[in-house]
């Protein structure tokens, strides 16, 4: 039940969830962290 866009994060900007983390998103990896806990 839960949508990730409806994650109040960069998931718009389309970035891997169910893989590696491009480097300019490194510094967002623990916004990451969250969506793919949640998944």
């Amino acid at each position: 039940p839960f949508r990730q866009g409806s994650i109040p994060l960069p998931v718009r900007m389309g970035y891997p969830v169910k893989g590696g983390v491009p480097p300019e998103k490194k510094g967002n990896l623990e916004l990451i962290k969250i969506p793919n806990f949640l998944h």
